[in-house]
């Protein structure tokens, strides 16, 4: 089966990369991306989007109902290792 999304974190994420590799001062965010990444979505995953103002620091959108999802996530993985 193949799975669109640029990146995908099974069961988990679904994420978007909207990276730059020359500086900018401003990004606009599309809903059409989240849109996009929800759709692609399977078994319970979190549509993400990563974008970048320049090629050094990435950040991470989502909606703010997913973000407890994914804090209980990182939390179950850092307890553990």
């Amino acid at each position: 089966m193949a799975y669109k999304g640029d990146v995908r974190i099974p069961g988990l994420a679904r994420i978007e990369c909207k990276t730059v590799l020359t500086p900018h001062k401003t990004f606009r965010v599309q809903r059409q991306w989240f849109e996009k990444v929800a759709d692609e979505c399977v078994g319970g995953e979190v549509p993400l989007l990563v974008f970048s103002f320049d090629n050094q620091t990435d950040f991470v959108a989502c909606a703010l109902e997913d973000l407890p999802a994914i804090v209980h996530q990182f939390h179950r993985e850092e307890s553990a290792s």
